[in-house]
């Protein structure tokens, strides 16, 4: 896991890129490697987890005519090295080396033999080439530019970026059309970045540019999941060969130089992959393959309805882990708040990135990696609104109308909710996620777009099933997914170096559980498919498959009377929001609900991050 930074054209020379890398050091604390060329400059920050002496980046094939850096893990690395080695000559043990010749034999259709996460940059001299790839979930972000002339600049984070703006980005640059989605979900949608002209690679997408002349040649997509469009099978098969590819999937992610942990909230997804990480690392174990212990840590919230210590100390004891438990209060949230914040990129308000942040340093005592069980929710169907998810209305009624149906809805927040409750399906979905309605971001900005306008693009990207389910499983795949969770993960992971593994993401397990026909993944409960699998091979104790769902979130309306958005406002006039403390004076007065709560905690992080990082 590392930060990457680089520029290519014809001012490359010209970028600061070893200040670029300074801004990535908590990504890769390490080591640091460069490579110059006549229109190329590369840069990385290492955290070393796969060959520790030799996997130094960045890494060339023999004589230098292909070279890559990049940030993630190939998790089938031993496998293609197995498949290359007979053409190509290796010379360190890292998975880094594989991408290298993985290009040289199949060109840029490289990227379909990767399984695992990545944002790799290669550069390829022969063919005067710069090509930028990003996993197929967006579990690893990349970031980049194109300067006037034409020269390409990119990086691992957002704030790699600063020294090309003097160590802070102009208030004039802020972008008013990300800023307002900002206000609409506490998270900015790529290919959006709060600064204008800085783009985010969407996931599964591959970029080649033409270094030769300072252009972009072209932008794909590489990968896709079309939902409830897989062949009909048996529904015991299909649990069969779902264990069979997570137990794998879990598996190849404890290849590691260094030792792992995992973090068990005491929900489904962590304690079923604490109990799959557990099969393979006794065996390994016993015979003398890994000498560390294998360790867990939960958060725990005492005297709040989220805490779910109780079910991680019994998921522990069931599997035989050793367990941490760390007791999280408002005074240690107060005094690492600004810390926390400083973590992400750009704004970011989901307040489970609270807990996170407190569990991924927790575990970075014992370990340079966590296995973790983000993505159960939207690959196996576990989210609340799943439960009803379409009645009459919504299912008759074309997606696309639907959307623009809740977009009128959306100017008044209270309208959406109850039509959401009356008809479920996508009105619910849309509802569940909107912080800001449509009239309260007009008062702010003095403008406001439609929030919904990306979710009408991927609908008409969407080629699964016509059944509503399917779809809003696509949509909380491919947008709610890496533009939330996928950013929280990664930023509160790396932020305390360390690298964060989540095996329920594995590119082979989402590609064939959501293709399965719909009534085999769902019967009207949360997780159907994953609660028979557990239930097959008894991994979990039976007291916990009877636990209603709570999520990994923080009791923010329990904290918020602690947390004084006050001292951040005149930070926030920098982004010129209009009526502002007017709006904050009404919110306040509610903030023992979580809605309200959620709203102050957006705004106090937005202060923090235009504090910090604009001028």
């Amino acid at each position: 896991m590392c930060g990457i930074c680089g520029a290519a054209g014809p001012s490359a020379s010209s970028i600061p890129v070893k200040s670029m890398c300074s801004m990535l050091r908590h990504r890769g604390p390490d080591e640091e490697g460069y490579f110059d060329d006549s229109y190329i400059r590369l840069g990385h920050t290492r955290l070393s987890i796969i060959d520790l002496k030799s996997g130094r980046q960045p890494i060339c094939n023999e004589d230098e005519s292909v070279c890559v850096i990049f940030n993630g893990e190939i998790y089938n690395f031993v496998e293609l090295r197995k498949l290359l080695a007979n053409k190509h000559e290796f010379r360190t043990r890292s998975d880094t080396e594989v991408i290298v010749h993985a290009y040289e034999e199949w060109g840029i259709e490289f990227v379909h033999y990767l399984r695992g996460m990545y944002a790799i940059a290669l550069y390829d001299s022969d063919k005067g080439l710069l090509v930028l790839a990003r996993d197929r979930l967006g579990k690893k972000p990349l970031y980049y530019t194109v300067l006037n002339d034409g020269t390409i600049v990119f990086a691992s984070e957002l704030k790699a970026f600063l020294p090309l703006y003097n160590g802070r980005f102009p208030r004039e640059l802020v972008d008013r059309e990300a800023l307002a989605y900002y206000l609409y979900y506490g998270y900015i949608p790529a290919p959006l970045t709060i600064i204008e002209n800085i783009y985010s690679l969407l996931p599964s997408q591959l970029l080649v540019y033409d270094i030769k002349r300072a252009e972009m040649r072209e932008v794909t997509t590489y990968w896709d999941i079309v939902p409830g469009m897989g062949k009909y099978v048996d529904p015991s098969e299909a649990t069969r060969q779902t264990y069979k590819i997570l137990l794998e999937a879990t598996r190849i992610r404890l290849r590691s130089d260094v030792p792992l942990s995992i973090l068990l909230s005491g929900g489904l997804d962590s304690t079923t992959i604490a109990a799959l990480a557990a099969k393979t690392w006794y065996k390994e174990y016993e015979k003398g393959l890994v000498k560390y212990k294998l360790r867990a840590v939960t958060i725990a919230f005492p005297g709040t309805p989220y805490d779910e210590s109780e079910d991680a100390r019994l998921a522990a004891e069931y599997i035989g882990i050793d367990l941490e438990i760390v007791d999280l209060d408002i005074d240690k949230v107060v005094d690492k708040l600004e810390e926390i914040v400083l973590v992400y990129d750009q704004p970011f308000a989901d307040t489970s990135m609270i807990p996170t942040y407190f569990a991924f340093n927790a575990a970075r005592r014992y370990s340079k990696v966590a296995l973790t069980g983000d993505g159960g929710d939207e690959v196996f169907l576990g989210y609340p609104w799943m439960i009803t998810p379409c009645n009459t209305i919504t299912k008759t009624a074309l997606p696309t109308l639907q959307i623009r149906l809740a977009t009128l809805l959306a100017t008044k927040r209270r309208l959406l909710s109850i039509a959401s409750r009356m008809f479920g399906g996508i009105l619910r979905y849309l509802n569940t996620y909107l912080l800001h309605d449509t009239s309260t971001v007009k008062k702010l900005l003095s403008t406001a777009q439609d929030p919904f306008k990306p979710f009408i693009n991927m609908v008409k990207a969407y080629k699964g099933s016509n059944k509503c389910l399917d779809l809003l499983n696509y949509l909380t795949i491919r947008y709610y997914l890496p533009n939330d969770i996928l950013v929280k993960v990664d930023r509160s992971s790396m932020g305390v170096s360390l690298e964060a593994r989540s095996p329920m993401l594995d590119q082979n397990l989402v590609k064939y559980v959501t293709s399965l026909p719909l009534d085999i993944r769902y019967n009207g409960e949360q997780k159907h498919l994953l609660r028979k699998i557990i239930l097959a091979e008894k991994l979990l104790p039976k007291e916990l498959l009877q636990r209603p769902k709570r999520g990994f979130g923080a009791p923010i309306e329990y904290w918020s009377k602690h947390l004084d958005v006050h001292e951040y406002i005149e930070y926030l006039d920098i982004i010129e929001l209009s009526e502002l403390k007017r709006h904050i004076e009404k919110v306040k007065t509610r903030t023992n609900k979580q809605y309200y709560a959620r709203i102050m905690f957006s705004l106090l992080t937005l202060g923090i991050w235009a504090k910090h990082y604009l001028g």
